[in-house]
């Protein structure tokens, strides 16, 4: 199963892709669309103040945190 590792962001801060355990990097819509099919586990969608999908990591004591605390590429 594929789970995000890394991010990569744009000059303003925002993630723009993300890297996954197979060394796969997907844009942002890639990403939540795996999301949403079930492909990426360990990961739930969520939206954001302007009403954009967002992903989050779920961590094992059930809070919702965002994967902006992952490493960059």
């Amino acid at each position: 199963m594929l789970k995000i590792v890394k991010v990569l962001r744009d000059n303003d801060g925002r993630v723009i892709s993300y890297e996954l355990n197979s060394g796969q990097i997907v844009s942002q819509n890639e990403a939540v669309d795996m999301v949403k099919r079930g492909d990426i586990k360990g990961a739930i969608l969520g939206v954001d103040e302007y009403g954009h999908p967002t992903i989050h990591s779920v961590l094992g004591s059930n809070r919702f945190d965002d994967v902006k605390n992952l490493p960059e590429v």
